[in-house]
């Protein structure tokens, strides 16, 4: 009897140990998608707002939705759109999200006498924003940060800057992608796991490319072939260096295929009306157009100052944001024991530069 009773109770033990190790480790996550939704609260808790009023929005993002979500429910795929100038293709369009996994996630909603319902596509931004938190967690935890600066950073990063302030599903979704990538892009880099690792990276970056807007896509992807192209000449070990570079553009060309192949070839035949006229597959955007929808110096006090909300994309994330980013610096320069730096130099990059960005080639140059 003894001997069942100690028997009993170190398996009792074990479990209650196996239940706190569970609880030590979802509760920072959970706390940052309570966090998102708190701040999208009118969204997620009620239906007496939108952000859906507006003219794309509400005339070209939701029928887009409509016809996906359409086809999806009746087991088939949206490849051709006949609404719109007598036939157009939705993969090759890009911006419709004809191949996002996040629209297979808004077929799962119910529809209303085959409608998509509001409140549910109102559910479904929530939801985009509670994924790139967990996204910017795990990479913030990756980095050294401890659960309480990661889930801060998670919160300001889904909230603040570009994924805060940016309204298109389409643009939205596949600029959330960016902290996996580098998390997996970092890890490559620094030897851990660096084949693996760097497939991986090209798995989530081939995901940016699938979930929609092509200009976040193709700034991370110059983002990442920057960062790792000045790790490999400055570092040791350059052949490994482009073998795992060379492992993950492959693998990101292979799960992007599907939705770049036929973007490439309806590029070749589809005109750009501007505001400098109609534009053919060769011919360059002129630059009053970027600078009326870019953005100007002036503008960047904007990061700290709201106000910016007439621009094509507001990039605030706020005084707090900006003074725990202070913070972590002089504390790291203190030379405290954190790991504060790293998080806040990715919180920089992702709540400043990809708030710039939505005419990120004329940004880049």
């Amino acid at each position: 009897m003894g001997l069942d009773t100690k028997l009993l109770e170190s398996v009792a033990s074990e479990k209650l140990s196996r239940l706190a190790r569970l609880r030590s480790r979802l509760w920072p996550p959970l706390l940052a998608v309570a966090g998102v939704i708190a701040v999208f609260w009118k969204l997620a808790l009620t239906k007496q707002y939108t952000f859906l009023a507006s003219p794309d929005l509400a005339s070209q993002v939701m029928p887009w939705l409509q016809v996906q979500v359409f086809a999806l429910r009746h087991w088939s795929f949206a490849l051709w759109n006949p609404y719109e100038w007598f036939g157009v293709p939705f993969l090759a369009q890009v911006v419709t999200n004809g191949a996002s996994p996040f629209v297979f996630l808004l077929s799962a909603a119910p529809l209303h006498h085959g409608q998509i319902q509001v409140f549910y596509v109102h559910l479904w931004f929530v939801a985009i924003h509670c994924i790139a938190a967990l996204f910017a967690y795990c990479l913030f935890k990756d980095l050294g940060c401890r659960p309480g600066p990661a889930v801060i950073g998670a919160l300001f990063y889904a909230t603040a800057g570009y994924c805060g302030n940016t309204e298109w599903p389409q643009v939205l979704s596949a600029g959330i992608w960016a902290p996996l990538v580098f998390l997996f892009l970092l890890r490559s880099l620094r030897g851990r796991t660096p084949i693996r690792s760097a497939a991986w990276a090209g798995v989530a970056l081939g995901f940016s490319w699938l979930s929609g807007h092509h200009e976040p896509a193709t700034m991370l992807t110059l983002a990442v072939l920057g960062v790792g192209t000045v790790t490999v000449l400055t570092g040791r070990g350059r052949r490994a260096g482009l073998l795992r570079l060379g492992v993950l553009f492959a693998v990101m060309g292979l799960v992007s295929s599907v939705q770049v192949l036929p973007a490439l070839e309806y590029g070749k035949l589809a005109k750009r009306w501007t505001a400098t006229g109609p534009l053919t597959w060769k011919e360059k955007v002129e630059f009053p157009e970027h600078q009326d929808s870019g953005l100007r110096p002036a503008d960047l006090l904007h990061i700290a100052i709201p106000g910016g909300g007439g621009l094509r994309t507001d990039p605030f994330v706020g005084t707090v944001g900006l003074s725990l980013a202070a913070i972590a610096v002089w504390g790291a320069f203190r030379g405290a024991r954190s790991s504060s730096l790293p998080c806040w130099r990715c919180a920089r990059f992702f709540t400043r530069c990809p708030g710039m960005t939505r005419y990120m080639e004329f940004c880049m140059l």
